[in-house]
């Protein structure tokens, strides 16, 4: 879902957004949404004192932890500084030399 928000966003008509985000899918192991992911997002908000806006990336770290996943690539690494156990990289550290 994060990856078709992102992507019809940015480009237009959407027909190229549908097909950015086929070819992501194509490319990478795209994880299933689990039965119990709610329980652990409110989890999550109540651990690390989560409020408003913030509640999305909680749910991604909940995902993500759920999952086993520990690095996300994101360009705003400051909304995962909260979450210990997930190390937040920008594209820009990915491909310094």
């Amino acid at each position: 879902m994060t990856i078709w928000q992102k992507a019809s966003c940015l480009i237009r008509p959407a027909s190229m957004s549908h097909h950015y985000a086929k070819l992501i899918r194509e490319k990478f192991t795209c994880l299933s949404e689990l039965a119990d992911i709610t329980d652990l997002w409110q989890q999550v908000a109540s651990r690390y004192d989560v409020v408003g806006k913030q509640a999305h990336d909680a749910r991604i770290a909940a995902f993500m932890l759920a999952h086993g996943v520990t690095f996300i690539l994101t360009l705003n690494p400051t909304d995962f500084a909260r979450y210990s156990s997930i190390t937040a990289v920008t594209p820009q550290k990915v491909i310094e030399p």
